[in-house]
């Protein structure tokens, strides 16, 4: 768990506000992590959670990515989410990197 935090963090800290697309696009590969990728059509919500709401506007681009980790706690496994959200200008704009329990 410990070493999940870490990676939570530092993935937070490697996608700063005002990133530029590619520069987000570049760090995710060179750490190996695999994306889907989507622009928008319309305003949408492109992540909703209990805490925190994502909102698109039509023409934002979106990359999406769930990694799983080794990382459990009894009865629950961990796997990462990562939403990172690019205005039409291509600079980042929202991103949600947290830990997700996956229980039975």
């Amino acid at each position: 768990m410990v070493e999940l935090s870490k990676q939570e963090l530092g993935l937070q800290e490697a996608l700063p506000v005002n990133m530029g697309l590619q520069e987000a696009r570049s760090m995710l590969k060179a750490k190996g992590i695999q994306f889907f990728e989507s622009i928008e059509s319309s305003e949408s919500i492109v992540f909703k959670g209990p805490d925190r709401k994502i909102t698109a506007a039509a023409g934002d681009r979106v990359l999406f990515s769930r990694l799983q980790t080794s990382a459990s706690r009894f009865p629950c496994g961990y796997d990462m989410e990562i939403i990172v959200l690019f205005g039409q200008d291509e600079k980042l704009k929202e991103r949600y990197v947290h830990r997700l329990p996956i229980c039975p």
